[in-house]
């Protein structure tokens, strides 16, 4: 439910429900609030705790939670413990040691209304979002006094009045040709035990006339499947159809990547074809390693 890292379309790209992520997580969660409460900036975790393996993440969710149930992700911040004292140079974690580490989650800005729950959500897991250490990890936390959730609150009340602009609609206009379409859904395997998130996001034909009358079209289909007992289950694969035309003129491109990865690597396989109107003009694949190191 963690939507895209990058979004650019509100079409299943944003944060859906945390409900059904937060239900596998451990929460915190206040009483619902007896007034609004403003925040402006980057919130931060500082919690102390251990694993039961050298390597692991740590996701944490700041989770605005509605009379209704309906539970709105705020901001998130994600931790890989190896970098929890210096981002270049990691270190692996003693199993069962207890640490105390600092989660800086994304700026933000937010309003919790009256009635609201402001909740916490922690995870060693937020998979497609973040690829998974090589085990299953097991976090232990001591909630001791040095653990605490900083909020960068503001006063908040005030009004800016921010002047109408000139151009209220200062986006190019694409003739369009054919519709655009996006498609997100879950599929799971209850007798493989696989969960499969399916990603269909087709842009359609659309004119450009600032290039000439040049049509583009763009086709994106990923899957990302993972057995959740199993991390080293995991498998990304994307392929992108890139099309354009201009008259007789018309090329295309066709892209496939898969990505996987063992206890010490991560492996990539990938493949580009491009066309023109004649049939194809040019292959490449190509597949290549790399440490994981401890990631």
């Amino acid at each position: 439910m963690g939507g895209e890292f990058f979004t650019l379309s509100p079409k299943g790209d944003l944060p859906a429900d945390q409900r059904q992520d937060d239900a596998g997580s451990l929460v915190f969660e206040t009483e619902p609030l007896s007034e609004a409460i403003e925040i402006l900036g980057r919130p931060a975790l500082s919690i102390r705790v251990a694993i039961d393996a050298p390597t692991g993440n740590l996701i944490a969710r700041l989770v605005d939670v509605h009379p209704d149930g309906v539970a709105h992700r705020v901001s998130f911040g994600v931790l890989n413990l190896a970098y929890r004292r210096d981002q270049t140079a990691p270190s692996a974690m003693t199993p069962g040691a207890f640490e105390t580490v600092m989660i800086k989650f994304d700026e933000c800005g937010h309003r919790f209304l009256p009635g609201h729950r402001l909740r916490l959500a922690i995870s060693t897991a937020y998979w497609p979002l973040i690829l998974p250490p090589p085990t299953a990890v097991t976090a232990t936390f001591d909630l001791d006094a040095d653990s605490r959730l900083t909020l960068p609150t503001r006063k908040g009340g005030d009004r800016l009045e921010v002047a109408e602009p000139e151009d209220p609609d200062p986006l190019p206009k694409y003739r369009r040709i054919t519709p655009d379409a996006s498609r997100r859904w879950v599929k799971r395997d209850l007798i493989a035990g696989l969960t499969r998130y399916h990603v269909v996001v087709d842009t359609g034909e659309v004119e450009i006339a600032a290039a000439d009358g040049l049509v583009a079209r763009e086709l994106r289909q990923e899957t990302y499947t993972i057995d959740p007992t199993e991390p080293l289950s995991a498998v990304s694969e994307c392929r992108w159809e890139m099309t354009r035309q201009r008259g007789d003129w018309h090329v295309r491109t066709t892209s496939n990547t898969r990505l996987t990865a063992d206890s010490t690597h991560f492996h990539i396989a990938g493949q580009l074809i491009a066309y023109d109107a004649n049939g194809q003009i040019f292959r490449r694949d190509w597949a290549d390693a790399i440490e994981r190191g401890l990631l």
